[in-house]
């Protein structure tokens, strides 16, 4: 299989629809997990008109496909199921360092977290637990040390 590149700013601001076409909002962001480099979810948009009263909902990446064609984004959910997600407001993010925050979203949408998971896709036996911002140093720390 030869690898399909795109940036994320080639994404942001597409169309997110269903199978069979119908509108559920809009790709917002993509979010990286910076230790391993897997898109952890995208943030997609609802609702609202020019920004105003829209809510925003995290899905894991791994549900979408891109329809590079039709330049948007399937997502293979009931809408009933993306409305029944946690949604936020966009200027009240949820604490994205909170791993039960991340396993919650991953349970709604019925797939494992991507953590959870070995590079083949299979389950892995433990899991990562703590995945603080404060790692974030140690891992910056380890980095220079190795250089």
């Amino acid at each position: 299989m030869t690898p399909t590149i795109l940036s994320s700013s080639s994404l942001t601001g597409d169309d997110v629809v269903n199978p069979a076409g119908d509108d559920l909002g809009e790709l917002k962001e993509l979010m990286i997990d910076i230790f391993s480099g897997d898109i952890a979810y995208a943030v997609m948009s609802r609702g609202g008109f020019a920004g105003v009263g829209e809510k925003l909902f995290a899905v894991p990446w791994e549900l979408f496909t891109v329809d590079g064609d039709n330049k948007r984004l399937v997502l293979d959910i009931t809408e009933d199921v993306l409305e029944d997600s946690t949604g936020f407001d966009p200027d009240n993010w949820p604490a994205l360092d909170e791993v039960s925050w991340h396993e919650g979203i991953h349970e709604h949408f019925g797939v494992h977290p991507y953590w959870q998971r070995d590079a083949r896709g299979s389950d892995t036996i433990e899991m990562a637990t703590d995945r603080s911002p404060d790692l974030v140093d140690q891992y910056r720390t380890t980095d220079e040390e190795i250089s």
